[in-house]
């Protein structure tokens, strides 16, 4: 298998389609379509059997049902923070070995390490235990922020909440790893420009 690495966050969250472009020579798949159905109560996109609202929504209004984006990415986009909050890896998670030769790996019994102001980022995903976790699935941090904008629904209905952060990695079935930062800032994190 091919391995994969989610290098952000909520990239999985909108189902889309390609349709041929509208000017022109109508050269196919131009053009990106996505009518982001999940924030409507009825159906808007004119092709009957298709879907482009989240991944995750399953309402009747849903030709294709609904297929959460952590079955794939190993989390879910939960957090809409807008705040400049660390990434914090509490010491129980420190041995592991994507932290092997970091500073990470000495973090004390008890203690934690606490990873670049902002990295958490705007934009964050949760690992969710929703029926469609993948089989296998660990934790690699563990930071919990309180009064974030939580999604409440399957794309459309905000409010005030307390979510849990955490990089993810598992083994599919194919053999492939599939790592997920979770955040839109992990890419910022990797440089020394950010």
């Amino acid at each position: 298998g091919v391995h994969l690495a989610f290098f952000s966050g909520n990239e999985a969250y909108w189902r889309v389609r390609w349709e041929d472009g509208r000017a022109g020579a109508r050269r196919p798949f131009r053009t990106m379509a996505c009518y982001k159905e999940s924030q409507e109560i009825e159906r808007i996109d004119p092709v009957p059997n298709d879907w482009t609202g989240t991944w995750r929504d399953d309402r009747p209004i849903n030709p294709v049902g609904g297929l959460p984006e952590n079955a794939l990415t190993g989390t879910i986009y939960t957090v809409n923070a807008w705040r400049n909050d660390p990434l914090v890896v509490p010491a129980h998670y420190a041995q592991l070995r994507l932290w092997r030769n970091s500073s990470v790996a000495a973090v004390p019994p008890g203690g934690r390490a606490v990873l670049r102001q902002g990295l958490l980022g705007h934009e964050w995903d949760e690992d969710v235990d929703n029926g469609h976790r993948p089989a296998g699935l660990i934790r690699l941090s563990e930071t919990t922020v309180d009064n974030v904008l939580y999604l409440m629904d399957e794309g459309s209905q905000y409010d005030a909440g307390t979510g849990t952060h955490h990089l993810t990695m598992y083994r599919h079935a194919s053999g492939s790893l599939v790592f997920g930062a979770g955040t839109v800032q992990w890419s910022w994190g990797l440089d020394d420009t950010h």
